[in-house]
């Protein structure tokens, strides 16, 4: 499997068993990024009418690019400080084990403020999960989203706008790639960001199609 470039689909019913589900039925396919600006715009408008918390997700996810898990497994201390929102913060990597440091840029700090100060349950708890699921623990803690709770969110906002598109939850890694790219950050940069070991395995990941180089072609113009 190359970084997630293919996701598990689950289409079928699910029981609770230790991992929260039993897989029935499942179909592997392609996990893309959102490509089109319009669509992500309507997506997070989708999403903040009704949850800020999954609002909030998918605006942090597709900024942050952090591994899903990584993701979910985010403290409001992480971060939040006595003052707001930190500018940056560091997080050890689940899969990796490698300290990485995350950049908060202006959307995703308005979001974390928004999301925080009027829905979270327990902002003063630095130690809460940054994103709760709405069913808490047997002792009465909070625990966070799972990743099938962030597959479910993603898939039914996305399917409004591109019910074509292969979501997974590798979706909001991707499309943070998939801009940089397609804005023209260096490679080297974008690969680094998303923990890649060659410009090759990036290309790869981000799923660069055939439309993709003819419209740079197209624009270049040379």
């Amino acid at each position: 499997m190359l970084y997630g470039l293919v996701e598990p689909h689950y289409n079928a019913t699910y029981n609770a068993v230790r991992n929260g589900y039993v897989r029935k039925e499942r179909a592997v396919r392609f996990v893309e990024p959102i490509r089109d600006r319009d669509t992500l715009t309507a997506v997070k408008t989708w999403l903040r009418s009704r949850s800020l918390r999954d609002w909030a997700l998918f605006v942090v996810g597709i900024n942050f690019a952090l591994r899903i898990q990584d993701l979910l497994d985010l403290k409001v201390g992480d971060v939040l400080n006595g003052t707001g929102i930190r500018e940056t913060f560091s997080v050890q990597q689940g899969k990796t084990g490698r300290a990485v440091r995350v950049h908060v840029p202006p959307n995703a700090r308005e979001a974390l403020t928004e999301y925080l100060s009027e829905t979270h349950p327990a902002p003063e708890d630095h130690e809460a999960p940054l994103f709760p699921s709405r069913k808490r623990a047997a002792d009465g803690k909070l625990n966070p989203v799972s990743r099938f709770q962030a597959y479910r969110i993603l898939n039914s906002a996305v399917r409004q706008f591109e019910p074509d598109l292969a979501v997974g939850t590798h979706t909001l890694r991707k499309t943070w790639g998939w801009f940089a790219f397609d804005s023209g950050q260096p490679l080297e940069v974008i690969m680094h960001k998303l923990g890649h070991q060659s410009p090759a395995a990036t290309l790869r990941y981000l799923g660069i199609r055939d439309d993709d180089v003819k419209r740079a072609t197209e624009t270049l113009n040379l």
